[in-house]
């Protein structure tokens, strides 16, 4: 699997696990396949 690009996205996707600092985050892109990743809760806005 190639890795993701380093650069700032909007998406809309769920969380799967989360720590105090960090949540894991699961979402379907464009291709319908399932991404995961692993992200600072500061880049998470709960909705």
């Amino acid at each position: 699997m190639d890795p993701l690009p380093e650069t700032s996205a909007r998406i809309e996707g769920r969380a799967i696990a989360w720590t105090s600092r960090a949540v894991h985050i699961e979402w379907t892109d464009t291709q319908g396949a399932t991404q995961r990743a692993w992200v600072w809760l500061s880049a998470v806005d709960k909705i």
